[in-house]
This record gives structure tokens, sequence and C-alpha cells, in this order.
């Protein structure tokens, strides 16, 4: 199950992964996996060995941290919603998060050590828990029914815990806070192994949405209450503070996809191309609301570059309809460039 639904994702074929996983996620509800812990029974009236429990648990993992990615990325309402989740960490978390990995021999995957999570697997445990509660916080229908001063004070409360991930990620690996210029990037050093390496890359990336997901938050909810909403509030200091931070982290996503993007796996096209899509259309959504501030100008070079960043990012013969999306991409591109071009008359 776990890897037909890789298999659908990293091929571009985003409706089937999706099914695969509400099939996956409800399997993990009807064996229990979602509340048994580490103490070994799931189901009503079912014992599992601690063998079963461990791998039942490692299906439960691989399920949220795919869930978030869909919650993130589509909006839609989790199906694993943390308030049936037992998010109990596995003891050796902490000290395998980072385990170098057994070699795959005669065709046998290893034996995982517990908490590590698959190479296939693109994210974090730790992290995948916080964008729940960014999307709880911040997206969710409750959060639509707050103040902005409550909408404010989450977005500090949830950058504050970002950070603390952060920091919390071994130096060698771990993501830069912004990135004011490539010469502050550091490419994963070639003595890792090619999962960790690998890991690193997707960690920064993922890094830098969070972070854009999270300071977009004050300029959206602005934005559900009219345009007139969102020009005072362009004159805020919070929401200020927000959109300038989001902005940055835009910039340094499209920045370190550049430095990085010949150490990309060309199976790894649909899951990466999100990130600087996500980057150039935060940073065009600025210039049309602020067309006189003092990055226009560089900002639109950054989008124009964009379209040449995506056309070369590696990509794999299997993956469907990935050179068609492109040029939808560039057309997207154009378009917004034809746009800012048309302010300045």
């Amino acid at each position: 199950m776990m890897i037909k639904r890789f298999l659908c994702a990293f091929t571009g074929q985003a409706p089937v992964a999706l099914q695969r996983h509400k099939t996956a996620c409800r399997l993990v509800k009807e064996l229990g996996a979602h509340t048994m812990g580490l103490g070994g029974s799931g189901a009503v009236g079912k014992a599992y060995s601690p063998r079963e429990n461990r791998e039942l648990r490692t299906f439960f993992w691989h399920s949220y941290v795919t869930d978030k990615h869909f919650v993130m990325r589509t909006g839609i309402e989790p199906l694993l919603p943390d308030s049936i989740c037992d998010l109990t960490l596995p003891d050796e978390y902490d000290l395998s998060r980072w385990h170098p990995l057994p070699e795959f021999k005669d065709g046998v995957t290893p034996l995982l050590p517990y908490g590590v999570l698959s190479p296939c697997l693109v994210g974090d445990i730790q992290l995948s828990i916080l964008k729940s509660k960014v999307w709880r916080l911040l997206y969710s229908a409750e959060a639509r029914q707050r103040s902005e001063a409550e909408l404010l004070w989450a977005i500090r409360e949830l950058d504050g815990e970002l950070e603390a991930w952060r920091i919390s990620i071994p130096t060698k690996v771990r993501p830069t806070f912004l990135i004011a210029d490539k010469r502050q990037i550091s490419p994963p050093e070639t003595d890792m192994s090619h999962w960790v390496r690998h890991h690193a890359t997707t960690l920064h990336l993922e890094y830098h949405h969070l972070f854009i997901t999270i300071h977009q938050a004050s300029a959206r909810y602005q934005f559900s209450k009219g345009p007139d909403s969102l020009e005072n509030a362009w004159r805020s200091a919070g929401v200020q503070s927000s959109i300038a931070l989001a902005l940055e982290a835009s910039r340094s996503t499209l920045l370190y996809l550049e430095t990085v993007l010949d150490q990309l796996a060309k199976e790894m096209f649909w899951i990466c191309i999100h990130y600087p899509v996500i980057a150039l259309r935060t940073l065009f959504v600025n210039i049309m609301a602020n067309p006189s501030g003092p990055d226009v100008k560089s900002d639109l070079e950054l989008i124009c570059s964009t379209a040449s960043l995506i056309e070369r990012m590696p990509m794999s013969n299997r993956l469907i309809h990935g050179k068609v999306y492109i040029e939808k991409i560039e057309e997207e591109i154009s378009g917004m460039v034809a746009c800012v071009r048309s302010l300045k008359g």
C-alpha cells in the first residue's frame, strides 16, 4: 500500500495517490495503529506482538507524514487529525533520525531501526506534527473564526516552534534560516550517504515552505476580509513583518533550489516542483499588492529566472505529464511578468 501510494505521488498521479492515501489511512484506523502507541495493543480486542506493533506504528507514521503533505498542499481536511492519534515518538527517534541506513541486498528491504522512516518518504515526524498544528491554528475552519490578534499570536508561536525544530537538526544538514545570496548556501556534504544528502535537501525546501505558509497567513486573513482590508493591513507593523519574512523565505527557496538543482533525484520532480511554484506566486502577489516596493525589480528578475530553473529540474522519463506541467508554469510566469510590466505602463 505504501509503495503504491509513493509510486503514484512520484510519477505525478496525484488523484490516484490521494485515493490510495485515503485507503491507507482507513486501514491505519481499522487496525488501531493510530492509537496503539508503544503498548502493543491496537484495534479493540486485538493484541499484537512486538514486531507487529513496530510495523503497524511505522505504517501509521508513514501515513501521518503523508497526510500532512496532502493537507498543506491541497487544503483538504486531515484524515489522521491529531485529536484521534497517539503521537508518542518512538523511543529511538532522536538517536536514529540520522542513522546510516543499511544497504539493500539482493532486492531485499532491510529492517530499519525503529523510528527511521524509509528513504522514499519526504519529511520528518516532528516537522509533520508542526505542520498539523500550523493547519489547525491558521488554516482550518476553526482558525478562520479567530480575530486578527489571535492569528498574529499563533503566527509568533508557530514561528518559534519552527525555529526550535530547525535548531534541533544536526548542523551538517540543518536548514539555513534565510538566504540573502547563494554564497550562504552549503550543499549537503559529499561524505554523507546518498539518502542523508537527499533528506537534507528536501528538509531545506520543506522548512522554507512551512515558513512561508506560517507567515503568509496574516495576508490571507486580510484578503478574506476584502481588498480594502488587505490594503490597510499592508500598513500594519505586525502584518508587514510577517509578509516580509514570507517573501524572504520565498527568495531563499529559489536561491537554494538553484544551488542544489544537480543533486535532486529525477524521481523527485513532482514532490519538489511545489516549492518554487509557491515561492514565485508569493513574490508575484506581493508585487501586485505593492508595485512601488523597493524589491520589485529584483523579485521580478527572480520570477523570470524561475522559468529556466524549473525547466532544468531533473525529470524521470516515467513521470506523467511532467513536460506539459512545465509548459503551463512557463505560461503562468509569462503572464505574471506581463501583469507586472503593465502596472508600470
